[in-house]
């Protein structure tokens, strides 16, 4: 990868794909931290409306945080996380270097299986 990101810009948002071509999810929000020498670094990608909502802000995104936590069974309230260490590439999406069983963003999409998806008819 290189070395500098405009984060906003060619992170946010951006298609999260593993390394066997199956989607995890986009970037809702990242993490970043200082470092030792005074730059920031992107440490992590926050993925789920566990991180949407509070970059969306508002009553909206209070509501949507509220909403995946109680339905996901989220005990920690935190957003899912996959390690920047993780990422392979970025071009018009985010390539991961593991497969999607090794990335853990499951809790809501699990939820939503489970009890929605399964109980439409024809849904399998």
């Amino acid at each position: 990868m290189k070395e500098t990101y405009d984060a906003a810009l060619q992170l946010l948002d951006r298609q999260i794909i593993a390394s066997d071509t199956r989607m995890v999810g986009k970037v809702d929000d990242v993490t970043i931290e200082r470092q030792s020498d005074g730059t920031w670094r992107v440490t992590e990608l926050l993925v789920g409306p566990g991180a949407l909502g509070p970059r969306t802000g508002g009553l909206i995104g209070f509501y949507m945080k509220a909403v995946w936590e109680r339905l996901s069974g989220s005990t920690t309230g935190e957003p899912d996380r996959i390690r920047i260490e993780d990422v392979d590439h970025i071009d018009n999406a985010v390539h991961l270097k593991i497969p999607r069983s090794d990335v853990d963003v499951e809790g809501f999409e699990v939820w939503m299986r489970e009890h929605v998806i399964t109980r439409i008819p024809g849904a399998k």
